[in-house]
């Protein structure tokens, strides 16, 4: 009998690992937004701006991978945010059928001015923890994503 309601226990969501971190990423994905639409800029437009902030001059394909977002949808993430003067494309030199992709002044300075509002939702989110414990998450978290890889 204590086997099965321990797996009656584990059965629920509020036990699951995969819901909880699902459901965890989701209120984090909300809370960003609210605050990035309020100038202007979409999630999956910070994640591409985050991206080429760390490596600029990458091919489409490197963006999509780095940042989880299938092609098609980072392409047209890409014509809005070029026609926005936020992002240039150019044609790769040893491969014509790729693009490289790079931030213009104004799409570094606008990355660099959205930093404060991804710091402050980084901070409510390691808010109910001290520093030793949002280390540990973080290398847990890391730990279980490779093993995902």
């Amino acid at each position: 009998m204590k086997s099965a309601q321990k797996s009656d226990e584990e059965a629920t969501l509020e036990n699951s690992l995969g819901y909880l971190v699902r459901d965890t990423h989701r209120l984090i994905g909300k809370m960003l937004n609210s605050r990035l639409e309020r100038v202007g800029i979409r999630v999956g437009h910070w994640y591409i701006l985050r991206s080429l902030l760390q490596e600029e001059n990458i091919t489409q394909r490197e963006l999509s991978a780095r940042i989880g977002m299938n092609e098609p949808n980072v392409v047209t993430s890409l014509r809005a945010l070029e026609k926005q003067d936020i992002i240039s494309r150019t044609v790769d030199e040893k491969d014509g059928r790729c693009k490289r992709v790079a931030l213009t002044k104004a799409g570094r300075e606008l990355a660099f001015s959205l930093l404060p509002i991804v710091r402050e939702v980084n901070d409510i989110i390691g808010g109910p923890l001290n520093d030793k414990e949002r280390a540990q998450l973080i290398t847990l978290v890391k730990r279980v994503r490779q093993g995902l890889e």
